[in-house]
């Protein structure tokens, strides 16, 4: 009797230990780092690992350690939701660009309720993807930006006839013309942009040849000028049909 009463003590002993082991292994040994900031980095330690997010809300009181707690759950279980629960919105949109290029997956873009992060998801992939369809499910203004990326990437100014305005599509063409060059420039409607699209064009190319294409004499001599002092040229300068711009041209190349 007394052999079997010994036996289930030790046994006992020996499932508490086992137990306490478990124990100490989980938050509760975080419970004794006394530094305020280590404690909460230890609970991120154990939060990431276990995937529990109740971790970050319960136990972890610095909101920058929470978000921080969050953005390792999210980013390690592909869970670009979570990425909303972020508070800090560098870190929240961090997180869904982690997710995002990781993935290069649209379908995931409709798993957050936040307007923000499945815009930038949808940004992200059709800009990395070349895919402008993917563009018209964005809601807001980056709808835009994304059509613009994507014609810039694929060189492709029929990308930009998607946007809805004239002046959306100009600027859309404004920027393909980084890819593209002046091909890009004829369509723009509008002139003033037009003649800054040719005028970034000869800048970036260094070719006054453009310049001596724009027909209105003010964005020609500026487009000369512009250039000349860019590659410290003052030959460009006599190019200019205004006297007082050359001189101050010639003062400045």
């Amino acid at each position: 009797m007394r052999g079997r009463i010994a036996i289930l003590l030790i046994l006992g002993i020996l499932l508490g230990l086992y137990l306490t082991t478990i124990y100490l292994d989980s938050s509760i040994n975080c419970i004794f780092v006394n530094n305020q900031d280590s404690k909460e980095l230890c609970y991120i330690d154990k939060a990431k690992k276990s995937q529990d997010t109740s971790v970050c809300y319960d136990l972890i009181i610095t909101e920058d350690n929470r978000d921080s707690c969050l953005l390792e759950i999210a980013t390690h279980s592909v869970n670009l939701s979570l990425c909303s629960d972020i508070n800090d919105a560098e870190m929240r949109n961090g997180c869904a660009i982690q997710i995002i290029l990781d993935q290069e997956d649209p379908s995931i873009c409709s798993e957050t309720n936040s307007t923000g992060v499945r815009d930038t998801c949808f940004w992200w992939i059709a800009k990395f993807t070349k895919n402008a369809t993917l563009c018209e499910n964005i809601e807001s203004s980056l709808k835009f930006h994304c059509f613009s990326e994507v014609s810039k990437e694929k060189q492709d100014v029929g990308v930009c006839e998607h946007l809805d305005t004239t002046h959306e599509r100009d600027m859309c063409y404004l920027i393909s013309s980084e890819t593209l060059g002046v091909g890009a420039c004829v369509t723009i409607h509008n002139n003033d942009i037009k003649y800054e699209c040719y005028i970034n064009i000869a800048k970036s190319k260094k070719d006054p040849n453009i310049c001596g294409s724009i027909e209105l004499i003010t964005k020609r001599d500026r487009c000369f000028a512009e250039l000349a002092i860019q590659e410290q040229d003052d030959t460009l300068c006599e190019n200019i049909a205004d006297f007082d711009y050359k001189q101050e041209c010639l003062n400045s190349a």
